[in-house]
């Protein structure tokens, strides 16, 4: 009997294995990921209505979970705590800070299972793998769009006018997500080399958002130049920062705009790189 029929086709599915381990040029590569892009944009929507569709409310959830979490965290640190310092409309503040910190650190977390999740899919087609931390990256970014809402809402409860630089929302959301598809293929990697990664991910990001100006104005607080440059040099704190200057006016060092921008596209490239170098392992988690 011939090995390409015997128990379902021995032959087959070693065939079907090698094509799935396959690894094609760059441009080839990057043609398959545009020409997939409907796919992508498909995945992420349903991943999306997916995510809240056993609860009662639904997806409600996409807007109450915010709304949720900034009356948390205002009552905690702006009335309990009062590290208002500098700031006047603190509620605006925190409610920017924490939207733009979560929109990367969920995107990061998602990131990490789009591999080490969706194995058994990999040993069995071949596709392009970054499909998946794309589609997680987008799935994220979609969920962003009700915080948006809730942004402004409170931003024009709290007294906040519509200005210019409002203009510049949609370009510092595109820049951000080019960070955060960058970080995310890095923790896709990671986490398919070591499932554990995604245990350690929620202390480290716990540690950047005090890290990163969430809670309170850096400005008021930090005054060491050391200890500046390394807030300087956290992306996540360039953003939150460049957030709050365009959405509630607060100064901006052009010098920081600078770093974030350019961490944001050598992560994207590194990461993209590093993500494709380890491709051939990824159906058995090497």
């Amino acid at each position: 009997m011939s090995p390409t029929t015997a128990d379902g086709g021995i032959g087959d599915q070693q065939q079907r294995l090698q094509d799935a381990d396959r690894r094609i040029p760059f441009r080839p590569y990057v043609a398959e990921l545009w020409a997939r892009r409907d796919y992508i944009v498909f995945a992420a929507k349903s991943q999306l209505r997916a995510q809240q569709m056993h609860t009662v409310l639904g997806n409600l959830w996409h807007l109450l979970n915010p709304a949720l979490q900034i009356a948390v965290f205002y009552l905690i640190f702006g009335v309990i705590l009062n590290v208002t310092r500098g700031v006047d409309n603190f509620i605006g503040f925190i409610t920017v800070g924490l939207f733009v910190f979560q929109l990367s650190t969920k995107t990061i977390t998602d990131g990490s299972k789009s591999i080490a999740g969706n194995r058994p899919m990999l040993r069995s087609i071949w596709f392009p793998r970054a499909m998946l931390t794309i589609t997680a990256a987008a799935t994220q970014l979609l969920s962003f769009f009700p915080n948006l809402l809730i942004m402004a809402v409170v931003l024009f409860a709290s007294g906040e006018s519509v200005s210019l630089r409002w203009l510049l929302i949609p370009p510092i959301i595109a820049i951000q997500t080019v960070l955060n598809l960058g970080l995310a293929f890095v923790s896709a990697r990671l986490a398919n080399h070591l499932i554990d990664i995604q245990q350690i991910l929620p202390f480290v990001f716990r540690l950047l958002l005090y890290a990163s100006g969430v809670l309170f104005l850096v400005d008021s607080y930090v005054e060491k130049s050391g200890f500046r440059f390394l807030l300087e040099m956290n992306p996540f704190y360039g953003y939150v920062s460049l957030w709050r200057w365009a959405m509630l006016g607060f100064e901006i060092e052009p010098h920081l705009v600078a770093m974030t921008l350019g961490t944001s596209v050598i992560a994207l490239i590194a990461g993209f790189w590093w993500f494709r170098r380890g491709e051939l392992g990824y159906t058995d988690g090497r």
